[in-house]
């Protein structure tokens, strides 16, 4: 059986949009940098290699994020500009978007079309599953972009035993603005494909997509679920539990 699947796309809108302000050191000493990111290291790398820029001569200072979920990972080429006035005037630069600029500039998520054909026998047996995504990119391509596709490779049979799988990912340019991880990064995709393909399977052997799922297809192997405190002041709690089980005493309650 196949069927299409989309997931459409959505926008990262956090609670604040972006910001950077920018400070050359006296003398050629470096650049200070505050930026609302959540990846300050990956912004100084990024920083070094766009501007040809010594990386140890980078300090960025991550403040208040103002949320992100993905959105506020990467290096953006307003920060890239800000850089390069700051160092070219030998003054402080500061980069504050307005909600309508961050909304056309700041990556999206999601965006993939995919269409996957799963193989069964009448029993249930899943025996092979084929899958091709086309996502669109959006108009540029940022480091993180091609990451969500991808995710797909990993994870296209989901919790389920597949004795083939096979994954075939294209993606696209078009006219929209560039897309990359959001809330999951390209996990959600993946579990929305598989999940609805099973369930679509399950209705056609007559059966629950759960009660099919926890009689036939979850994995019979047990997951280490590691459980530990915020602060770390307390051992870890170590517990082995199975799939099946779980699905089980899901159905019970």
């Amino acid at each position: 059986m196949s069927h299409p699947y989309r997931k459409p796309r959505q926008v990262a809108l956090a609670i604040e949009p972006r910001g950077i302000v920018v400070k050359p050191e006296p003398m050629g000493q470096g650049l200070t940098i505050w930026v609302s990111t959540q990846a300050p290291h990956r912004v100084r790398a990024d920083l070094a290699s766009a501007l040809g820029y010594p990386e140890h001569k980078i300090r960025v200072i991550a403040p208040d994020v103002g949320g992100g979920f993905g959105s506020k990972g990467p290096l953006y080429r307003d920060y890239v500009l800000a850089c390069h006035l700051a160092l070219k005037i030998g003054r402080p630069v500061q980069v504050d978007l307005h909600r309508s600029e961050d909304f056309v500039t700041t990556i999206q998520g999601r965006d993939q079309a995919m269409t996957s054909e799963l193989a069964l026998k009448r029993d249930g047996t899943m025996i092979g599953l084929k899958v091709r995504v086309v996502a669109n990119l959006g108009a540029y391509l940022y480091s993180s972009t091609a990451g969500p596709p991808q995710r797909m490779m990993a994870m296209a049979p989901g919790c389920y035993r597949i004795q083939n799988c096979r994954v075939e990912i294209v993606a696209v340019f078009t006219n929209t603005v560039p897309t990359g991880p959001y809330r999951g990064a390209g996990r959600p995709e993946s579990v929305l494909n598989i999940e609805r393909l099973v369930d679509k399977a399950s209705r056609e052997l007559g059966s629950t997509g759960l009660k099919s799922g926890a009689r036939i297809l979850f994995v019979p192997t047990s997951f280490r679920i590691v459980q530990e405190s915020a602060l770390n002041t307390i051992p870890a709690i170590t517990k082995n539990l199975s799939m099946k089980r779980c699905a089980f005493r899901i159905m019970r309650n």
